[in-house]
């Protein structure tokens, strides 16, 4: 691995447990916390009362509203008209160039049947908004074209101003209502580079200064300061774990002095599950500064919806303990849930770091607030939720201990208004984003897509047939893992480079592997001078290293093994298309067997990152696999005539997976094959077809030749 990443320590005792448990399996952590989150009977009906005549007052409040919630009632992301609106939004203010534009929104307005939703809110301006839709769709002329437009663009700006308190901290500071509290977060996703981090600092000082000499010593009555981590270092992912606690740290250290100095709250936002670990890392280092010891505006946010939750919470507690000091935790349920999926699914990954069904991340969350609570004076707890239910649950969780519930700036003002109409008094802090609307599009994209989705309860307290209280029903669906979507086909589970333990682990694997000398000789081939004519293959990153070693096929070898493949055909053909599937499903499993060394040698002689290197391994198991798998499929009575010798020329930059995959559909479709890797890359190819050969298939059904560079003429 790369000189950098030797740098990443070994976890620490209390780090492997948290690590442990972000991947852990999903039923046997739901156990867990179903036991942790229980109320007692009469605590239990309490909030069940509570959320229901709160949901029922929310949803007549809300019918007569405009916001985000009664749009997507109208038009959840399941439906046509709910993906078109989800695209209009994430796209329409960032293309500049009209023609381009005017294409999107028509293909967009052509995406749905606007006519069926017309009159069917209850809110007066979301039915206008309705109609204009279906006009815009019916009645698209060169000549409205630029009106359509120009009314989109015009509703996406003011359904994007519902989320921005303003676009500076000043006018943010005056904007309040003194109704709430208020946490402000500059707008802006990850820096993309130091210069971009460098302005983000720039923001958040100024922030923190304007928002603390406002404060005038308010403490945690007054308003705070949220961050996020991405925006001041462009590098911030475990794998530049020490370009982080150099760069990042010093630049984190000095907002926390300033935030101190005022005495005002500064929190570290959550982010994607693969920076958690690394940001738990960084808040340790500030939770140990003696500078910072006699301060309790020091805060971070828990997402409920990681696996390992509960557990980062209890570190939480016992380190506060440890070292007699006081936190702000923010309890979240999750903000990435859709591309914490995805991102799982795509590497390939045994198990998700979320939970796949809601109702356990909302276990969780109780389970998570009720240890929060238990640490009351060393973690002032902020619950941040939309969820009548969950709100009525930790008020009757907290008692009369000091807590404040958390909302999101235009989206929860009316329920925590009718909370404390009902006489929940406690107080409500209100996260708002500060900054330009073209700021706010995945901001905006990531409020469509939790409040979008069937589960959610913003969708649910609004849609007639559906009872708010199935919200907390256990009858949903369980995602397959992310290795298993397509049973019975199985992919190969790989590590997550971005997870403590699985990189400690392929570090030290590959470490141990990099002893080992390859050398890779054709087929049919005969030493007659004792090797000394081998070619050294060293690494593209480091030439000073030698890989290892190869010979090449001599040229007049070319028509022996042409003869070989010849003879050996008729038989392979003759096996049929079922017997050839499992071998090539042998061959899948051979290749898993040898992934360290296969690896190794992706690293070293291809000159692939580690991550690039994960991904082509696994698609070569997946060719072999999926391969089998259609072959049995399609060609079950009849299969196409097979060519007979095919000669297979794959590329160096993929010289395992195309490689292997060329190979793998001529076998199974009963032809003989002769290999030609590219020169550069010929321990990778010898080391696969070895895998061929493990799995059954004879040396002269798929021969290896290797070189070209004195020979091959094309």
């Amino acid at each position: 691995m790369h000189s950098s990443n030797a740098e990443i320590p070994a976890l620490s005792p209390a780090f492997t447990n948290l690590a442990q448990a972000k991947y852990q399996d999903e039923q046997s952590a739901a156990r867990q916390i179903q036991d942790a989150c229980q109320l007692s009977a009469e605590q239990s009906l309490r909030a069940d009362a509570m959320g229901h005549l709160l949901s029922q007052k929310l949803r007549i409040a809300r019918q007569n509203q405009a916001g985000i919630d009664n749009l997507l009632s109208q038009y959840p992301l399941s439906t046509p008209a709910g993906r078109a609106l989800l695209n209009l939004a994430e796209a329409a203010l960032r293309i500049p160039d009209h023609f381009q534009l005017d294409q999107f929104i028509e293909e967009q307005l052509h995406a749905a049947d606007w006519h069926q939703h017309r009159g069917h809110s209850p809110s007066w301006l979301i039915n206008f908004a309705t109609l204009g839709l279906d006009l815009a769709e019916s009645t698209h002329t060169p000549l409205t074209t630029p009106i359509f437009r120009e009314a989109i663009k015009q509703a996406l700006r003011l359904l994007a101003s519902q989320f921005v308190i303003a676009e500076d901290i000043t006018a943010a500071l005056q904007a309040q209502n003194p109704d709430f509290r208020y946490s402000f977060d500059m707008l802006g996703e990850a820096a993309l580079s130091p210069e971009e981090a460098s302005v983000y600092l720039e923001r958040y000082t100024q922030a923190i200064h304007q928002v603390g000499a406002y404060s005038q010593g308010a403490g945690q009555f007054g308003p705070a300061v949220s961050i996020k981590l991405s925006a001041l270092c462009h590098k911030f992912d475990f794998l530049h774990y020490q370009q982080v606690h150099t760069e990042l740290y010093p630049r984190l250290y000095q907002l926390a002095l300033i935030a101190k100095q005022y005495d005002i709250g500064l929190t570290i936002d959550a982010e994607e599950s693969h920076r958690q670990l690394l940001t738990l890392s960084l808040f340790e280092r500030l939770m140990a500064e003696p500078d910072l010891l006699n301060w309790s505006g020091l805060g971070i946010a828990v997402q409920a919806y990681q696996k390992n939750a509960l557990q980062v919470v209890k570190w939480l507690s016992q380190s506060t303990r440890q070292q007699h000091r006081a936190i702000t935790v923010r309890l979240v349920k999750g903000a990435y849930w859709d591309s914490e999926i995805k991102w799982a699914q795509q590497a390939g990954l045994a198990n998700y770091p979320v939970w796949t069904n809601k109702t356990l991340t909302d276990q969780s969350y109780l389970a998570c607030a009720r240890i929060l609570l238990q640490a009351e004076n060393r973690i002032f707890a902020q619950f941040a939720t939309h969820n009548a239910f969950t709100l009525s649950t930790i008020h009757q969780m907290a008692g009369a201990q000091n807590c404040e519930f958390q909302a999101l700036f235009g989206m929860g003002e009316t329920l925590y208004q009718l909370a404390h109409e009902l006489g929940i008094e406690r107080p409500c802090r209100l996260y708002a984003p500060v900054g330009a609307h073209k700021e706010l599009l995945p901001y905006l994209v990531r409020r469509f897509l939790e409040n979008g989705a069937n589960t959610s309860f913003v969708h649910q307290v609004l849609a007639e047939a559906t009872r708010p209280e199935l919200s907390n029903s256990a009858s949903q669906h369980t995602l397959r893992q992310p290795n298993k979507l397509f049973l019975p086909r199985v992919s190969p589970a790989l590590s997550d480079l971005h997870h403590w333990p699985d990189f400690i682990r392929l570090r030290e694997d590959l470490n141990a592997q990099k002893k080992q000398r390859y050398i890779a000789l054709p087929s049919n081939y005969i030493d007659t001078d004792g090797n000394t004519h081998l070619k050294t293959i060293t690494n593209p990153a480091l030439t000073t290293e030698i890989v290892g070693q190869y010979a090449e096929t001599a040229f007049n070898e070319i028509e022996t093994a042409f003869h070989t493949a010849e003879l050996a055909q008729k038989k392979w053909q003759a096996l049929g298309v079922s017997a050839r599937a499992v071998l090539l499903e042998a061959c899948a499993d051979a290749l898993e067997a040898k992934r360290v060394l296969l690896l190794d040698l992706l690293i070293r002689e291809a000159g692939k990152t580690p991550i690039n290197a994960l991904q082509e391994f696994r698609e070569a198991v997946d060719f072999c696999r999926y391969y089998a798998a259609q072959a049995r499929s399609d060609w079950q009575h009849s299969c196409p005539a097979a060519l007979g010798i095919v000669v297979a020329i794959s590329p160096w930059n993929f010289p395992l997976a195309i490689f292997v995959g060329q190979i793998a559909s001529a076998l199974l479709a009963g032809n003989t094959v002769i290999a030609k890797p590219a020169p550069e890359t010929p321990l990778i190819a010898a080391q696969a077809i070895e895998c061929f050969y493990q799995a059954g298939i004879e040396p002269q059904v798929v021969q290896l030749l290797l070189g070209g560079e004195s020979w091959v003429r094309l």
